[in-house]
């Protein structure tokens, strides 16, 4: 099963700022889950960037079963 999260952000933040933005996000959402991470089974990885007019982020959780 595959989750993912979607994060965009405006073009004008600082990179900085961007990074401790994004993993802010990322940790809020893994904490939320249904299903915890299984650490050295379960991964997270960016997927997919986008930076045209803002930064979008696409996350997925790549799960070890």
């Amino acid at each position: 099963m595959r989750e993912e999260k979607t994060i965009n952000i405006a073009k004008k933040i600082p990179l900085v700022e961007r990074i401790a933005l994004v993993s802010r996000e990322v940790s809020r959402w893994v904490d939320g889950l249904d299903r915890p991470l299984v650490v050295g089974k379960d991964v997270v990885c960016l997927a997919q960037y986008k930076g045209n007019g803002k930064h979008v982020y696409r996350y997925i959780i790549e799960r070890g079963e």
